[in-house]
């Protein structure tokens, strides 16, 4: 990394991700561990129930956010499949046209949040090889990502960044989201511009690193222009793993 990089900014941006690179492993540490406790099963069904129910009745917006969490937090695939079910129409022929927004569970901007937070939480459960529920993640995410609310921008955009899979398998649904991560970059807010950079560097294609040049090169805000170079040197460092990947892809399978 060049010299001119080395500013007050740049660490500030180093122990934030390595923060929250602790903060996931902890996590992941107390949810599995908590998993396995006698009574969670039990919990979790629970908790779904009544994630459920509060479509139908008025509630606390704040008591369903918390559930959501905690659903993400013990959960697994079979809490993914539910919280899927919940926003899939009847039409399952139509899925792609249904507004999230106006379903009666998520109305609530905050509450939208934290339904895309859960769903990345989840998503790091789900397998490198589970095709199908890896496309419906990211078909969701992307919709997240043109959410009218900010928040739940950024939230989409972090789940993305939290779940993103690592493989043959995985890189044919996540590459999808670098387009819509690409747009997110123009947004005014700066809290999702720097959700977008973040989550690039964790989806480095060769469209990422090209946004992201263009980015850091237009872009006015001295800490995201410094916030971008680090995303890009991120991305450069880790190509040529992505690009034996994409390039994979294009290759029939024998």
């Amino acid at each position: 990394m060049s010299a001119d990089l080395e500013t007050a900014a740049q660490p500030i941006d180093h122990f934030i991700r390595y923060q929250e690179m602790v903060f996931r492993r902890q996590h992941r540490l107390l949810r599995s561990t908590m998993r396995g406790m006698d009574g969670a099963e039990a919990k979790r069904e629970e908790l779904l129930e009544q994630i459920r129910d509060s479509a139908s009745k008025r509630r606390d917006e704040e008591e369903l956010q918390e559930r959501l969490y905690l659903v993400a937090f013990l959960g697994g695939e079979a809490e993914y499949d539910a919280l899927v079910e919940l926003v899939t129409p009847d039409d399952e022929d139509d899925p792609q046209y249904l507004d999230i927004g106006e379903h009666p569970l998520l109305r609530n901007e905050d509450t939208r949040a934290g339904f895309y937070a859960a769903l990345g939480t989840l998503g790091q459960q789900l397998g490198n090889r589970d095709g199908a529920r890896l496309e419906t993640l990211a078909l969701l995410l992307r919709r997240g990502m043109s959410d009218e609310a900010p928040d739940v921008r950024i939230a989409a955009a972090g789940a993305a960044s939290r779940s993103v899979k690592y493989s043959r398998q995985g890189m044919a649904h996540y590459a999808t989201l670098v387009r819509p991560l690409i747009r997110l970059l123009g947004d005014p807010g700066w809290n999702v511009k720097r959700a977008a950079v973040s989550a690039l560097a964790d989806i480095p294609t060769p469209q990422s690193q090209r946004a992201l040049e263009r980015f850091g090169a237009r872009e006015d805000d001295l800490h995201l222009t410094r916030f971008a170079a680090w995303a890009l040197n991120r991305v450069r460092e880790r190509s040529g793993v992505f690009r034996s990947l994409l390039d994979s892809l294009r290759k029939p399978a024998r």
